[in-house]
């Protein structure tokens, strides 16, 4: 699965005309499928083990919960698929409730989320190589823990890789007045 990183300016989410047109999608970066495997890992951790951002939050003592938000967002493409799986108007009005209300908390999150990214990279690299320090609860959930060293081999990602396209990315759209940021995930056919 895919993910993308996503911005908009929330001043926009109120001019229809703008909405209709998706023009409050800026641009959209590819993230590699390591980072997507990344932010699902808190999903998959079974047991009371931590998933491996997790792993490195609490190594780190750094608050990653503006990361994991990003990908509650919910834009009308998947808002309008998941309501038509809903056939109960009830059901359809509850779930597009807590669909709006994921989006309202996402609202002006970009200085917190560049923020977290800033921590995230400042204490990474303090640190021995992660590979060596995360418990790997579901090794076949990783290609390769390399993605955790802080060496950059040539054609391959790694997890500073990712963060350093998050951070040029917000670098990027907030002067264009994005104030919003959030993961969009793609099925890969």
């Amino acid at each position: 699965m895919a993910v993308s990183i996503c911005a908009f300016n929330s001043t926009e989410l109120n001019n229809q005309e703008l909405i209709d047109d998706g023009l409050n999608l800026f641009v959209e970066w590819e993230l590699s499928d390591m980072f997507s495997d990344l932010l699902l890992s808190r999903e998959v951790a079974m047991n009371n083990e931590q998933g491996e951002l997790d792993q490195i939050a609490s190594l780190l003592k750094i608050d990653i919960e503006a990361i994991y938000t990003m990908s509650n967002y919910w834009d009308k493409e998947q808002e309008i698929e998941h309501l038509s799986r809903h056939n109960n108007e009830d059901d359809r009005a509850k779930q597009l409730e807590i669909i709006q209300e994921n989006n309202f908390n996402l609202i002006g999150n970009i200085d917190t989320v560049y923020e977290t990214i800033l921590s995230l990279e400042r204490e990474i690299v303090k640190e021995e190589d992660l590979k060596f320090l995360l418990k790997k609860y579901n090794p076949g959930f990783y290609d390769d823990y390399d993605y955790f060293l802080k060496e950059r081999k040539p054609y391959q990602l790694n997890l500073l890789m990712d963060l350093s396209k998050i951070k040029e990315f917000i670098e990027f759209v907030k002067p264009l007045d994005a104030d919003t940021v959030y993961f969009k995930f793609k099925t890969i056919i």
